[in-house]
């Protein structure tokens, strides 16, 4: 990478400034504060923006140029025998900015733009982030002795910084911090932790006691549907003594005429009794069970079709009426809230009409007018009755405002009355629903296994249509007289009523409904106690489960820390590993510098494991302050010149020809200039580009290309070559 020209535009202490480069050294001399850093701090600037400038963007821009004047930087380089510009630029009071690259092969059109945009993409042309860029390129004369001054430990700390080892060192670090944490997660946890065994026992306590309770329970039931159906069954006998008396004398008489009738019946199937008698009982039996296959699929057709009854139908319509009134509802609210602030903002506007009223009653008539200083007199009576009047307005439209809440209010509680009205209605048509469903449900079952009965005697009976024809008419109606015998028979029979047996019914009827009453009531104290220790079952469960949850958490977190643990073993390793790899690099590399620097005179060096320097002379290693300051100085240059390179190389960027120097003279005496600008000459060789900063001015002889910067006004700098 070689630079070629730099431009300013307002750039801080620079109006305008338009530098090319040239390959040879370079060097800008002037008094400290003069901006020479400045134009090397713009070059870093212009490829990677405010992330390399001292202050952020608001303060790059220089303080004597108008708000509505840009500040631009443009840089120009040239990188693998492509040439580069890069434009950045920060305008108007927010300091907006912008940026671009240029190729020659796009012309007007930027092959990058926006500040991320140029960014990644001088990152990614360069292969190195801004920090490792600024090490490569640029030394400062407090770097020089950096490293030779430090002890051991704050040296070695600074090299793993300067190669981003120390990411090492600070992942340990949180590692360990990790581990810390967890164990104290854990102990807090097993703080929390609680016996399980007593816990497992009362679990187990409340189970048999729930299911003790639930066998009670289900023997209670069971005793109360049979207290259930014998009451029924009472009812009924009740009822039946009721009409017995008014039964008993047309019985008795028609008792008489159906015997008649069954004799005559008798006699004309004599004559067949003995052919078909097992055939008369089968079909007896077939007759009395065809009933119950009309009635059978009657009942399965109204079972299927009771999903569409008109019950579910209703159920549907009301909820939509409830929703409807529901929506009236909430439509009646928002005007009361909406009403009641209209209420409020009159309230208000009273208020304050009855402050001005008061003020100016409080002023009086000879006194002045607070708004225009005026004496009130005649205007006093004006005022007064100007607000008295704006008071009676207020107060009707608070009144009406009152009367159209209170309307809107009881329209809104009817509205709700109704829509409760409907729900009960919903509730109750649901309750005959599921009670219809019940009951023909039950109806289908039994007629199911009388249907399954016809059936099969059906199908024994199919050989004998023709037999079953000629006796049909006979056996109907013997049938019906002997139903009708039976009928009359066990209702005569049932008629032995007197006073004392009908109050001997009574009775039992009440004490069957007392014993129901409280065998009701024994099922629901028994359900209430299942369902209390069913919470707490339920609550001792959970706390178990609670219990077990901590006890996995604290297995989880130890498990964590034993990968922790072997994690930073690894990591402990690898940093040891490669500060080993990198130590005989440095060494090379500083090794070939200083032996171009010095001619041959020094040609190799050694670092110890706390990379402290040790230099060979003749064969014989020293250390490095056994030397004069000079040649400790170029050693130091060397090894630091080795450091950027080797920082460089480790990111895999590109190759940089260029070398900035930043007050390298600053505190050296006269001999020790001289070996630093010897050096320099050998440094060229190496670098196309050298660049140094310096206001020692005595060098500008030996130099072969200098600008002098220096203040034109307190505000403004100016830059000059010097001849």
């Amino acid at each position: 990478m070689i630079l070629k020209n730099l431009t300013l535009k307002n750039y801080r202490r620079f109006k305008n400034l338009n530098l090319d480069f040239v390959e040879n050294i370079t060097a800008f001399i002037g008094q400290n504060g003069s901006g020479k850093t400045t134009i090397f701090e713009a070059i870093l600037y212009a490829l990677f923006g405010t992330q390399m400038v001292r202050t952020g963007k608001e303060g790059i821009k220089a303080d004597f140029a108008d708000s509505k004047e840009e500040c631009q930087v443009n840089l120009t380089f040239k990188l693998d025998e492509q040439e580069y510009r890069i434009e950045r630029r920060i305008k108007g009071k927010n300091s907006v900015t912008s940026a671009f690259v240029f190729t020659p092969e796009k012309g007007d059109q930027p092959v990058a733009e926006r500040e991320s945009g140029v960014n990644q993409y001088i990152q990614k042309l360069l292969g190195m982030n801004p920090t490792t860029f600024k090490i490569s390129v640029f030394s400062a004369q407090k770097e020089l002795n950096k490293f030779s001054s430090l002890s051991a430990e704050p040296r070695k700390k600074e090299i793993r910084k300067l190669l981003n080892v120390d990411l090492i060192r600070k992942a340990i670090d949180y590692l360990r911090a990790d581990i810390r944490d967890n164990q104290k997660i854990a102990e807090g946890i097993a703080s929390q932790q609680k016996g399980t065994q007593e816990i497992k026992e009362k679990i187990i306590q409340l189970k048999t006691a729930i299911n003790e309770q639930k066998k009670q329970s289900a023997q209670f039931t069971q005793l109360y549907q049979q207290l259930q159906l014998r009451l029924k069954k009472q009812k009924v006998k009740i009822n039946l003594l009721e009409k017995v008396n008014q039964e008993n004398s047309r019985l008795d008489k028609q008792k008489s005429v159906i015997w008649t009738e069954i004799k005559n019946v008798r006699q004309n199937l004599a004559q067949t009794e003995t052919r078909i008698t097992n055939l008369l009982k089968k079909k007896n039996q077939l007759d009395v069970l065809a009933a119950i296959k009309q009635r059978y699929h009657q009942a399965k057709l109204r079972r299927a079709n009771f999903d569409q009854s008109n019950l579910a139908k209703e159920i549907e319509q009301l909820k939509k009426k409830s929703e409807s009134k529901l929506a009236d509802f909430n439509q009646q609210k928002n005007i009361l809230a909406k009403t009641t602030q209209q209420g409020r903002n009159l309230k208000a506007e009273l208020a304050k009409i009855q402050q001005k009223l008061a003020k100016i009653k409080k002023l009086g008539r000879l006194s002045s007018c607070p708004e225009c200083g005026r004496p009130l007199k005649d205007h006093y009576d004006l005022l007064v009755d100007k607000f008295s009047q704006e008071m009676r307005m207020v107060e009707k439209k608070v009144k009406e405002k009152r009367q159209e809440y209170q309307a809107v209010q009881k329209k809104a509680e009817a509205i709700e009355k109704e829509r409760l009205i409907i729900n009960q209605k919903i509730e109750l048509k649901k309750s005959q629903l599921s009670t219809k469903k019940q009951r023909l449900d039950q109806q289908l079952a039994k007629l199911e296994i009388q249907h399954q009965r016809f059936i099969a005697l059906e199908s024994q009976l199919s050989q004998l249509p023709q037999l079953e024809k000629q006796k049909k008419q006979l056996q109907i109606n013997e049938n019906l007289l002997k139903h009708e015998s039976a009928k009359v028979l066990k209702q005569i029979k049932q008629l032995g009523f007197n006073q004392q047996q009908f109050e001997k019914e009574k009775n039992i009827l009440n004490q069957l409904q007392e014993q129901s009453g409280e065998k009701a009531r024994k099922i629901e104290e028994i359900k209430g106690n299942i369902k209390a220790r069913q919470i707490n079952l339920k609550n001792y469960q959970n706390e178990l489960k609670s219990q077990n949850n901590l006890k996995k958490q604290i297995k989880t977190l130890v498990s964590k820390n034993r990968l922790l643990s072997s994690l930073e073993l690894l990591l402990q390793n690898f940093e040891k590993d490669l500060l080993a790899r990198i130590r005989p690099i440095l060494e090379k590399e500083t090794s070939h510098l200083l032996q171009i620097i010095t001619r041959n005179k020094y040609s190799s060096i050694e670092l110890d494991s706390n990379y402290e320097i040790q230099l060979y002379d003749k064969g014989k290693k020293y250390q490095i302050k056994r030397f004069s300051g000079g040649e400790e100085d170029l050693v130091n240059l060397c090894f630091r010149l080795a450091l950027a390179r080797v920082i460089a190389e480790k990111k895999g960027s590109r190759r940089i020809n260029f070398l900035i120097l930043d007050e390298i003279f600053a505190s050296q005496d006269n001999d020790r200039r001289q070996s630093i600008l010897a050096a320099l000459q050998g440094l060229s060789t190496q670098f196309r580009q050298l660049f140094l900063t310096t206001h020692v001015i005595d060098i500008k002889d030996q130099m072969p290309i200098v600008y002098e910067v220096f203040e034109a006004t307190s505000r403004q700098s100016k830059i000059r070559m010097v001849v």
